[in-house]
């Protein structure tokens, strides 16, 4: 059966999604710091030009993790393109290979209260801990658990809240998450 199109699913207004994007055949491609560190730029220099809200990540090795909230469907697509786009090609510089980066499109499920967009954020904070990469959340440097639980200083995370959420002007407030 076919997957449905982007489009029938999130519509066409704004809409806050939890976006995966996935290392082809499971490779630890985003396991350097480096890379890590260039998909952190591209998202920060590509969510204004988008009008992209980032709530929430976490940058596993062999994928990553964004809360977001998007204008239009059209948006993410231009967005996702253009990051994964010029992730891919950085990868395959610095490693030296050739080939498909990212599995298929993004994973996109849509986020429609704010019970959920909190379950959602807590499930992406505790994903280094279930990998055992660290025993607590705080450990993890590729996360925003830093900003919400210790208000530490993230210019990825955008604070105003998504409309399933709250009213979109008002801070998220800073949230003592237990993620161990």
């Amino acid at each position: 059966m076919a997957r449905p199109a982007r489009r029938d699913v999130l519509g066409d207004g704004p809409c806050t999604v939890h976006l995966i994007a996935r290392c082809h055949n499971g490779d630890f491609l985003l396991r350097d710091e480096l890379v890590k560190g260039m998909l952190y730029f591209l998202l920060y220099t590509y969510k204004s030009i988008f009008g992209i809200l980032i709530h929430d990540y976490c940058f596993m090795d062999s994928h990553f993790h964004l809360v977001l909230t998007v204008p239009s469907q059209e948006a993410l697509s231009r967005f996702t393109h253009q990051v994964l786009g010029q992730l891919a090609r950085f990868i395959n510089f610095k490693m030296r290979r050739k080939g498909q980066v990212f599995m298929d499109r993004c994973r996109t499920p849509v986020i429609q209260s704010g019970r959920r967009f909190l379950l959602t954020m807590r499930y992406i904070d505790k994903n280094p801990v279930r990998a055992g990469i660290v025993k607590q959340a705080s450990a993890y440097e590729w996360s925003s658990y830093g900003y919400y639980a210790f208000g530490q200083h993230d210019d990825l995370v955008d604070p105003r809240g998504p409309r399933c959420h709250m009213n979109s002007n008002v801070p998220l407030p800073r949230r003592p998450v237990s993620a161990t």
